[in-house]
């Protein structure tokens, strides 16, 4: 994909400009460059939206670029120089079928812009003018016809503006109970951000995604997150352990005042309440401190995990992706075609150190 500036067809592209909800007659044009050349005005943009998170950073891209080679492109309508609408967008690793995302291994990572009115603009010219080509997906955002939406996704976060006791308080009683069971079992719980730490939740992460029938992220990558994020304090990492023997862990990542709790994982032997435990210790920790944690996506059809997060008192709301011009018939790993589920239950049988061996060189063409 080319890195140079690509300043559109702007008489193709003069669109009514609006800021603040009023409406200009100054043309506006669409420009597609790479961020990293375009650091000043998507920086501006998302002071201006306000909707930002942690997938909108340019240290997310560069950690998507430096472990999977994701060269990653902002996608602006502006006017006179100044951005009012925009997203970011990379081509996938696929050999077989060429795909724009916004953006690969991220839950969400919305358009932005000034207001409504200038993304509905923008996802217009996208559409109509294709300047990057190919199929579009956008995650975060339900987007106008001829945009096709899929809606089996869920986000779920928690509210960390109050005193831990109103949000152990709001969660249901049986994740208390779990919680409390596994306190009495004396289960230990660390936290900290050390190579080590990160090698232990490895070995948890590596049994945990044999289990589901999924490749594993490469060492490298996390080691790479936790390189990007540790010396700012971005990275925490959570494990709760009994007899020595660790049961389950967290990764937690930090942008501004929001935490999102990106990969966790736990032992199939793992005793009962390990994760209730682990997460109550986060929230407690952060109560009153932070904003929100962020728990990530779920599919509709994982009930369980759903319940999970609905008994720790978590917030559902929706995350529909938009593709153009069509969706792909599986969205979710979680609702696999025939083909996938007989992968699945042969890659449940394999040795760890093969799925450590496939994945860190298959991973980066699942995005």
């Amino acid at each position: 994909m080319a890195t140079l500036d690509h300043v559109l067809d702007e008489s193709a592209l003069e669109l009514e400009a609006v800021m603040d909800g009023s409406i200009s007659a100054t043309p506006t044009n669409v420009i597609v460059r790479p961020l990293a050349q375009a650091l000043g005005q998507w920086t501006r943009l998302g002071q201006a939206a306000k909707q930002a998170t942690l997938f909108h950073t340019p240290a997310w891209a560069d950690l998507l670029r430096r472990a999977y080679g994701f060269r990653v492109q902002t996608v602006m309508l502006e006017r006179r120089g100044e951005p009012l609408a925009g997203c970011l967008l990379t081509q996938t690793r696929n050999p077989i079928a060429r795909r724009m995302v916004g953006l690969p291994f991220s839950d969400s990572c919305a358009p932005l812009g000034v207001n409504a009115e200038a993304i509905a603009s923008l996802m217009n010219t996208l559409a109509s003018s294709q300047p990057l080509g190919g199929t579009l997906e956008l995650r975060g955002i339900k987007a106008p016809a001829p945009w096709k939406t899929v809606e089996c996704f869920e986000q779920w976060s928690i509210d960390l503006e109050r005193p831990f006791q109103a949000i152990e308080r709001a969660a249901d009683r049986n994740f208390r109970r779990q919680a409390k069971r596994a306190a009495s079992d004396q289960l230990r719980i660390e936290t900290g951000d050390t190579r080590e730490m990160l090698q232990r939740f490895y070995t948890i992460q590596l049994e945990t995604r044999r289990r589901l029938g999924v490749p594993p992220q490469p060492l490298r990558f996390f080691n790479l997150v936790r390189e990007a994020f540790a010396p700012a304090g971005g990275i925490e990492i959570w494990i709760a352990s009994s007899a020595g023997q660790d049961q389950a862990a967290v990764v937690l990542l930090r942008d501004a005042t929001r935490l999102y709790a990106k990969w966790s994982a736990r032992t199939a032997e793992s005793a009962p309440g390990a994760s209730h435990l682990l997460f109550f210790s986060i929230l407690e920790q952060h109560a009153g401190k932070a904003a929100a944690l962020d728990l990530g996506r779920t599919d509709l059809r994982n009930t369980g995990l759903a319940r999970f997060k609905a008994e720790m008192g978590a917030k559902r709301s929706a995350l529909p992706y938009s593709f153009f011009p069509n969706a792909p018939r599986h969205v979710s790993a979680e609702d696999p075609d025939r083909s996938g589920r007989a992968l699945t239950r042969i890659w449940q049988r394999l040795p760890l150190s093969v799925t450590r061996a496939i994945g860190a060189v298959a991973y980066r063409y699942l995005a």
